[in-house]
C-alpha cells in the first residue's frame, strides 16, 4: 500500500471531512446555513414570491419545538426548526388564513404533589403590537358537573407575544378535569379599553385561532 506523504494525508482527511458533513446533511435534510434562508425555503412551500418578515421566536408551548413567527403580505405565518451546527433544520410550516391575527398555544401539564394536580400554560403570539396588557378567561368543566372560573393575567414578552402560566393556587385535581369552556381571551391598551374579545368555546389542547383550532 503507498503510503502517503504530509500534503496526501491532508487532502485525504479534507476529503473525509467533506464526505462525511454531505452524509450528516443529508441526513438533515440539508439545513439552512441562515434564518433567512430558512425563511425562504419556508416561503417556497406556499409558492410565496416576497420575503417574509421576522416577528418573533418562541418554543411550542406543547411540542417545545422552536418555532419562528412571521409576517408574509399581512398574513401570520409559523416555522418550527432546530438547530444545529450545520444551520436551521425545517420542521412544519403553516401559513395562517388572512383573518387569523394570532394564535393561542394552551396546555395542561399534569404536576406530582398532593395527588395529582393541573397547572395552565401557554402564550399568544400573533400581530399585538397595539396590546399593552391581555388576560385569559376559563371555565373549567369537572367530571362531577361542577365549574371552576379562573383569570389568568397574560405577561408581555416582546410587541408580538404575550404568555402565562397559573400560579399554585390555580391548580385543579387531574382526576376530576373533564374540559376547559368556555374561554374569553381579551385585549387591552395603554388607557385599559378593550381592543379585542375573542371566545372560544372550548380550548383544545395545541395551537387554538380565533376562527378554529390547529394542532
Amino acid at each position: 500500500m503507498m503510503r502517503l506523504n504530509r500534503k496526501g494525508k491532508i487532502i485525504r482527511n479534507l476529503l473525509v471531512i467533506g464526505i462525511c458533513m454531505f452524509v450528516i446533511s443529508w441526513l438533515l435534510e440539508f439545513p439552512a446555513l441562515s434564518r433567512e434562508g430558512l425563511f425562504r425555503r419556508a416561503g417556497h412551500q406556499y409558492l410565496l414570491e416576497t420575503p417574509s418578515v421576522y416577528l418573533t421566536s418562541r418554543p411550542n408551548n406543547l411540542t417545545r419545538v422552536d418555532s419562528f413567527f412571521l409576517e408574509n403580505e399581512g398574513r401570520l405565518m409559523t416555522v418550527d426548526y432546530k438547530k444545529t451546527f450545520l444551520g436551521y433544520q425545517m420542521g412544519s410550516v403553516m401559513l395562517y388564513d388572512p383573518e387569523v391575527r394570532y394564535a393561542l398555544d394552551f396546555n395542561c401539564i399534569r404536576k406530582e404533589g398532593d395527588g395529582y394536580v393541573v397547572q395552565f400554560t401557554g402564550q399568544v403570539v400573533g400581530f399585538l403590537e397595539e396590546a399593552a396588557a391581555a388576560e385569559l378567561d376559563m371555565t373549567v368543566c369537572m367530571m362531577d358537573g361542577g365549574q371552576v372560573q379562573r383569570t389568568l393575567e397574560l405577561k408581555k414578552e416582546d410587541p408580538y407575544c404575550f404568555t402565562f402560566v397559573s400560579p399554585d393556587e390555580t391548580e385543579i385535581q387531574a382526576d376530576y378535569l373533564l374540559r376547559t369552556s368556555p374561554a374569553v381571551l381579551r385585549f387591552y391598551d395603554e388607557n385599559g379599553a378593550v381592543l379585542e374579545e375573542t371566545v372560544y368555546e372550548r380550548l383544545n389542547i395545541g395551537r387554538n385561532t380565533a376562527e378554529g383550532s390547529v394542532v
